[in-house]
């Protein structure tokens, strides 16, 4: 026999990144439409693309309204964060001397592709002097 007869293959469904339930605020295609000027093939290209969180209510599809705007690159409301380049510039560090901030302070940090960025309140917060 077989080998792969033998084994039965499991497959993991990829991680949802972000739960229906967290999301608050969605858009309906004609509101995209109205806001964006885009059509209803575009819209359904670019949810695929960039993969936003869709929402069906009956027979109307909703798009996360977060997911939409940074996709479309409009301004949304994301805590300020330094990159690796520019926290070695700012506090006169190496790399290695950040990253061991980071990690033995767990300050958070995000990965957008390959850049690291670190939220800039918690760096500061941890290399500001102390008030007396």
């Amino acid at each position: 026999m077989n080998q792969l007869n033998r084994k039965r293959l499991t497959l993991n469904p990829l991680p949802k990144l972000h739960r229906k339930e967290e999301i608050t605020e969605w858009y309906t295609a004609a509101e995209i439409q109205e806001r964006y000027g885009m059509s209803l093939s575009a819209i359904y290209n670019l949810v695929l693309k960039e993969r936003i969180p869709k929402m069906k209510i009956g027979c109307e599809a909703r798009y996360s309204k977060w997911h939409f705007d940074k996709a479309k690159g409009v301004a949304v409301n994301e805590p300020e964060y330094y990159t690796i380049p520019e926290a070695i510039e700012k506090y006169n560090m190496t790399r290695d001397q950040i990253y061991h901030y980071v990690k033995t302070y767990g300050i958070s940090k995000i990965k957008v592709g390959r850049i690291v960025k670190i939220s800039k309140q918690e760096l500061d917060n941890l290399f500001s002097p102390p008030k007396i």
